[in-house]
Parts: structure tokens; sequence; C-alpha cells
């Protein structure tokens, strides 16, 4: 009788899972996964998939080198099969944002790769709010222009990644606190849409970096439901969006040093000058005013180098209060310096990134001592009746000129660095004289130019101010 009751008992057991496994095989069998690039939401304006369930996205710069606006953006879809009952799914989910800076994430293997415990978990929102891009001076330029300032929460999911599940935000969720996401009666498939931010830096030297940020979306049957209304495909119940800051890049030569002519010393004491090497002014051109520019606006490092350190010496001075407290390369022509030799000075600007190898620009120029300082440089539509006096100057230049045409005189002040410091213009006559004194005491000294442009014509004078 016993082995017959447990007969029974294990035919029961049977049945049992013979309906079940008939249950399973008629709910529909749901899926994460990430659309191929020209599919509908599918990565777009540089993003990039990873394996099936996988998107990376990078933050777009703040910049004035010309490229496109459009920010990074792509989607993770849900998807469910086309059987059993196609009403309304309702499908748990958790979603945690983390910064990835210590997980050692990778993602060039075709998998977004990282270690669970290094991750380091960011809110849903931000704490702290700017404003988003972070734009240049309202009289600058951009091609294309870049848009207007938003503010945004940085360093939350909702500001760094504005996701979006049927037209509304989709948040961080905890296992706590799970969320839900619905498939409505009918649909098969469904994106959560994904827009990467601008970057937060702001010009010149605020980089506005953050490290890797991911993440993670899982998604499993409401717990409450018995049986199921679906399974979770195998593999496919997890999704991933990784957001990095902008792809770095070295810097760039903006404005290169003009070779400079120096008065060499006839005393003991050298001659010494300044070079502003990261002046915040933008040239006439809209376009920055540094030696160099760094289109993620990071730091920059210099190391300077002379062929003759006997002759004339060079380094860096931060902090130099000859450039308003801002970093300088100073210059000293040493006594006893022989006239007429010109000595290459070599600028090296680093950005001194951490994840690569430094890559540098350079720039060179000369500095070339001479017995006295020529007055012109000559031109072949040079002005001949212009006159600039004293050289050197200590106060104020006299430019004194007759003018062949009506029409405007433009006179402008160049420094060492090839930037324009002051500009003026003249209305004049044909054939009158005209007369300009100019105040430079609020100049460096050093070496200038000063350009005096009469319609097509134009002369210039190198000026040493004491």
């Amino acid at each position: 009788m016993l082995v017959l009751r447990c007969t029974i008992l294990l035919i029961c057991v049977l049945h049992g899972l013979g309906c079940f496994a008939f249950a399973q095989q008629n709910v529909p069998i749901v899926s994460l996964s990430v659309p191929d690039a020209g599919q509908p939401n599918g990565p777009r304006n540089g993003a990039v998939k990873i394996g099936t369930n996988g998107l990376l996205l990078e933050e777009l710069p703040v910049t004035i080198t010309p490229r496109g606006t459009a920010l990074q953006a792509g989607s993770i879809r849900i998807s469910r099969s086309a059987i059993g009952n196609l009403g309304r799914l309702v499908i748990g989910y958790t979603l945690q944002y983390s910064s990835a800076t210590n997980a050692n994430l990778t993602t060039n293997t075709g998998f977004v790769r990282f270690n669970q415990a290094g991750l380091s978990a960011l809110p849903n929102l931000g704490t702290m709010v700017r404003q988003l891009p972070n734009t240049p001076p309202t009289n600058i330029i951009t091609t294309p222009p870049l848009p207007g300032p938003i503010p945004v929460a940085i360093n939350g999911f909702q500001g760094d990644l504005s996701p979006v599940f049927s037209n509304r935000a989709f948040n961080v969720s905890s296992e706590a606190q799970p969320g839900t996401i619905s498939l409505d009666s009918g649909v098969t498939s469904a994106f959560i849409n994904f827009t990467a931010r601008h970057s937060d830096q702001s010009y010149c030297c605020n980089p506005g970096l953050q490290g890797p940020r991911l993440a993670i979306l899982r998604i499993f049957p409401l717990p409450n439901e018995n049986p199921p209304s679906f399974q979770v495909q195998s593999s496919a119940d997890s999704a991933f969006v990784v957001l990095n800051d902008p792809p770095n890049v070295p810097p760039v030569i903006m404005n290169r040093i003009p070779d400079i002519y120096v008065t060499r010393p006839t005393s003991l004491n050298p001659l010494s000058g300044a070079i502003d090497l990261e002046s915040p002014r933008w040239r006439n051109d809209n376009r920055p005013g540094p030696i160099f520019y760094d289109d993620n606006y990071d730091p920059l490092t210099y190391t300077i180098q002379s062929s003759d350190v006997t002759v004339v010496n060079a380094l860096v001075s931060t902090n130099n209060p000859a450039v308003e407290g801002r970093t300088a390369l100073l210059y000293s022509v040493l006594p006893g310096a022989p006239a007429g030799r010109a000595i290459a000075i070599s600028v090296r600007a680093d950005d001194r990134r951490t994840e690569r190898l430094p890559v540098s620009s350079f720039t060179n120029f000369t500095i070339t001592p001479l017995a006295s300082i020529p007055t012109t440089v000559a031109l072949s539509n040079d002005i001949q009746s212009v006159i600039i006096s004293p050289n050197p100057v200590s106060t104020s230049i006299q430019i004194h000129g007759k003018a062949e045409l009506t029409g405007v005189v433009t006179v402008r002040l160049i420094n060492a660095a090839g930037v324009e410091v002051l500009a003026e213009r003249l209305t004049v006559s044909e054939g009158a004289a005209y007369s300009r004194i100019v105040d430079i005491r609020h100049l460096s000294a050093g070496m200038y130019i000063v350009e005096v442009e009469e319609g097509s014509h134009k002369t210039a004078r190198k000026l040493l101010k004491q």
C-alpha cells in the first residue's frame, strides 16, 4: 500500500511539473538589448553600442573648435516575444547609477567589464546646479554656435543622462524599492532613451571631469505574481549605459610667440621681460588669447628651454604679478650678450592627463640682443610718413603721420605673444596731418609692435617698453 501511494504521489508531482512547464511555454520572454546603429532609437551622434546590451556615451565638450553640437544619444530596448497573452505587461526593475572611477571599467572588449566593489553610488539628482554649457563671453562667436546655458543638477542620473521612458523621467530604483516598466497591450517593444549632456567644463582651466559613470538596469517578474506573467531571457536580464568625459585632446598652438629683439644690457644688470602664456583676453577674430589652447580646458604645465643660457635665460613663473597673477614666461638677457646673436627659446605645453601618456605641443621663437633697436619693419606697402617716438619708451608714445586718403587710420599695439593689447581709430582727411598720444604705462616691459593701418597700406614699428 505504501508503494502504491508513493507511485500515485510521484505521478501527481510529474503531472504538476508538466503543467507548469506547459504554462511557462505560453508566457512571453522579456529581454533587454541595445539597438544597432541605423535602427530606430539606435546609437547616434557618436554613441557606440557595446556587445548586445551595452551603450557608450560621451559628454560633449564646450569648445570654440568647429564641430557639431548634437549630444550623443541612444536607447535600451525592452522586448517581449509574441507568444501567449499580449495584454498589458508590468515588469519590475532596479537601476543603479554609480561612479566607476575605481571600478577598472573597460569597454573595448565587446563587453562592459567592471569591478562591482569599486562602484560608488550616485544619486538620481545631483546636489550642485551649474549652467551647461558654460559658454564663452557673449561677444565670442563659435562655429557652429553653442546653445544657451541650461541649468543642470550635475553628478546625478537625471542631469547626466536624462533618461526618458514613455515620455516620463526614468529614475534610479533600488532593490529595497524597485520600480516598474509597463508594456501596453499589443506592444512588443519599447525604449528607454538616454542623452549625454554637455561637459561642465569652463574656460579656461576647469576641465569639469567626473570620470566614467555606469548605469546598470536589471529586470525581473514582480514577486507577488504567481505564476509569473513572463520569463526573463537568460543573459539578457541586464543592460549597461556608460557615460565618459569628453575625449581628451592635446593642447594646440593658438598664438605663436613672435621673435623678440631687445637692446643688449650695457650695465651689470640683466634686461628682463615677461610673456603672458595664459591671457584671458580674446583676439579680434574671436579666438582665445593664450599661447596654447586646450579643447578640454585642462590646466597646462610648461617647460621652457633656452639654446644658450649664458646669453638668454628663460623660465616659467606662476602667479606672476607682471601678467595679473597668471603664468608667464620670464626671460633675462644677461650682461655681455653678443649683439646680433639669435637665441632659440622652446616652449612646451602639457595637459598632464593621468589616463594616458602626456601629449605635448611645442612652439619656438628667438630672442636677439641688438646694439640698438630698429624702429621700422620693412613692408611692401609701408606708410613712410608715420613717425613713432620715443623708442625705447616708459610712459607714452606719440604717433605722427600724414593721411594719404580720407577715412580711418587704425593704430594697434601687439605684444610679444602676438596678442593685440590696444587699438585706437582716428578719422582723417586726405593730406591732413594727424597726431595721437598713447598712454602705455599699464603695459608690462618688453617688445611690442605698433601697427598703423590706412586703407590697404600698413606700417609696423618695433617698440621697446622699459
